[in-house]
């Protein structure tokens, strides 16, 4: 009878992980950086609804929302950036899976320094990336659209709707992905 009890025990402290002090500190560490990144995202959705002057009694109202969508500019401007979200993430997203394949299950040449690239893109200036994506592809000057003009091919332009989804795929979208993917890939088994 005592093998029994000592054996169910045994079971159970072997069902229930053990704490240790880093696993707490930084389970404390990713709930603080979630609550600085969500907290103030959810007051801006809540203060949405609040259409009341400062300093006078709350009042919650649909009112801004149907501002948002009786207002033509708005509602362009909201259907332009959901549309070019969901393209960004729909083409890195394939992209950098690929990418972050090769740099962690294969014996790709150079994939140390393929991978350095990425980080050192991902932490480049948004604004100087900017500004080279238009000195290359701006319809009138740009250098790379002078090429293209000039062997009889159309220029690019930068600022449509495939140019910023090029630029944001390009400079930041993939980058993000495959550092964050690569190591992912590392740790998967093979079959």
């Amino acid at each position: 009878m005592a093998n029994l009890s000592t054996t169910a025990g045994t079971a159970s402290a072997r069902l229930l992980p053990r704490l240790e002090v880093a696993t707490i500190l930084w389970t404390v560490l990713l709930g603080v950086i979630g609550f600085v990144g969500v907290f103030p995202l959810m007051l801006t959705l809540l203060q949405s609804f609040q259409v009341s002057v400062p300093g006078q009694a709350t009042v919650w109202s649909l009112e801004g929302w149907q501002s948002l969508l009786a207002q033509e500019g708005l509602q362009q401007s909201a259907w332009n950036t959901v549309s070019l979200s969901v393209v960004r993430q729909l083409t890195s997203l394939p992209i950098a899976v690929l990418l972050a394949w090769l740099i962690a299950r294969t014996d790709l040449p150079g994939r140390n320094w393929i991978e350095l690239a990425f980080w050192v893109s991902f932490f480049l200036p948004s604004l100087t990336v900017t500004l080279s994506w238009i000195l290359m592809l701006d319809p009138q000057y740009g250098l790379l659209n002078q090429v293209l003009t000039g062997v009889g091919l159309p220029a690019f332009n930068i600022y449509s709707f495939g140019g910023i989804v090029l630029a944001h795929t390009l400079s930041h979208g993939i980058s993000l992905k495959v550092m964050l993917l690569t190591p992912m890939m590392a740790m998967l088994r093979t079959a």
